[in-house]
């Protein structure tokens, strides 16, 4: 007997109170979407030139990109994941850090690095410059690209939209 009561609290413990039970995981779950690390990101906003066009991206490449009549300027925003500022420099110019004059700012109280280079396009090529604002590992990136023979109107443009460039977060307010 004094086997027979243990015996039977066990039998009770394993077995359950009889309630009902929750249901079992299935293969015809729903699956919820992974969450996106550009939810909490912020928009870049800046000016755009009125003869712009702007290109059809993805959303999985996080960018807006505008080409100018007869290609003569592009304009993109990027946002990015790097572990630091050498590694987005490299995304976006192709080149290390180290191999470009990168100028430290600080704006929308972020660091903010500027650099420049050139990229060969055909029997020319196009002369780029990188506004990219640090936060953490995101990163944001406005890149105006000009013909190489364009001269003052490209700096003029150029100045244009980087005088524009301004990060928005939607609180959803």
């Amino acid at each position: 007997m004094k086997r027979a009561i243990p015996l039977a609290l066990c039998f009770l413990l394993l077995c359950g109170c009889g309630g009902d039970a929750l249901p079992a995981e299935t293969v015809c779950d729903t699956v919820l979407p992974a969450w996106s690390w550009t939810q909490e990101a912020y928009s870049i906003t800046f000016g755009v030139p009125s003869d712009a066009q702007e290109l059809p991206t993805g959303p999985a490449e996080n960018c807006r990109r505008f080409v100018g009549e007869d290609g003569a300027y592009e304009i993109e925003t990027r946002v990015l994941l790097a572990s630091d500022e050498r590694s987005a420099i490299r995304q976006l110019s192709g080149f290390d850090a180290d191999d470009l004059d990168v100028v430290r700012l600080t704006r929308f109280s972020m660091p903010e690095y500027r650099f420049a280079w050139y990229r060969p396009v055909g029997d020319s090529g196009m002369v780029c410059r990188c506004d990219l604002f640090r936060d953490g590992e995101k990163c944001y990136a406005v890149t105006v690209s000009v013909r190489e023979e364009a001269g003052r109107e490209a700096h003029r443009l150029a100045t244009e939209v980087f005088s524009t460039v301004g990060l928005y977060y939607d609180e959803g307010v």
